[in-house]
């Protein structure tokens, strides 16, 4: 006889496992897909136990990854990304090792670039106002003041 609870594990399985396939995902991301597929809670446990077990996720391979992306294609800052990450339940250990993966040279001519950029954008404005604007452009994109006033300053 066929275990008909069986079949339908194994198919919301593997459409968990084509999900995770997509891309790295993590294990908050899973959680969610799980609910929106009516998995309970405790059944939820037993999947993302099976998924791990197959490193169909890995939350350090997921935070590097989307570390890398969000720094080099989307160029935010190392605040935005750490924000990101902790609502996706990463741990803070993981996320703080990955960010410190970005080279400061780098980060700092990320600034430099974003600077240039948004400069060449901004017509018919005060100084006062062209920083003003740069500034509130970089702290949306999440880098951190500190790192930008004087760079902001040496264009002034």
């Amino acid at each position: 006889m066929i275990n008909i609870n069986f079949l339908v594990d194994n198919s919301i399985l593997k459409k968990i496992e084509i999900f995770c396939n997509f891309r790295e995902r993590c294990e908050s991301e899973i959680i969610h897909r799980l609910k929106k597929e009516n998995i309970s809670a405790n059944d939820a446990k037993e999947y993302l136990k099976k998924l791990k077990n197959d490193k169909f996720y890995c939350d350090t391979r997921y935070t590097s990854a989307f570390v890398r992306s969000k720094f080099n294609l989307s160029k935010w800052g190392k605040t935005k990304i750490r924000l990101k990450l902790l609502q996706n339940k990463i741990e803070d250990s993981i996320i703080k090792e990955e960010i410190d993966k970005i080279e400061h040279d780098i980060y700092a001519e990320t600034i430099k670039e974003l600077v240039e950029k948004k400069l060449r954008r901004i017509k018919n404005r005060s100084d006062f106002e062209k920083k003003q604007l740069v500034s509130r452009y970089l702290y949306s994109k999440g880098y951190e003041p500190e790192k930008f006033i004087s760079i902001i300053n040496k264009k002034f």
